[in-house]
């Protein structure tokens, strides 16, 4: 006869039994980097939102945490079409994981649109 107890246990460990399984599974994508691209207005005349980016992605870079990363960063000359072009350009290219893009919506906003689409 089976009662509520003894199911409860033979479900639980069931259930630890399988998701413990893929534990030992060897990471697929293993020693891969992942890419970002940051794009921000280093000049023009938003360049003032974009002078500590340099500092902090050099910070990043030599960090621990930095070495799973490759992070290519690229201008949008404070211009929403540079911008949108450079978008498309990265995903389409250069096989970007993850974009960043940072500063001001004249930039940012045409830059998520392309993401988007």
């Amino acid at each position: 006869m089976i009662t509520r107890r003894n199911l409860l246990k033979t479900s639980g460990a069931a259930g630890i039994t399988l998701a413990a399984g893929g534990l030992a599974a060897p990471a697929i994508a293993q020693g891969a980097r992942i890419k970002i691209g940051y794009v921000s207005p280093q000049s023009g005349p938003l360049a003032a939102f974009s002078e500590a980016d340099q500092f902090i992605l050099d910070a990043f870079a030599g960090s621990d945490a930095g070495a799973n990363f490759e992070i290519i960063v690229k201008d949008s000359q404070s211009n929403s079409n540079r911008a949108a072009d450079g978008a498309s350009d990265w995903i389409i290219v250069d096989g970007i994981d993850l974009i960043l893009v940072a500063s001001s919506p004249e930039t940012t906003i045409p830059f998520a649109t392309t993401c988007e689409a």
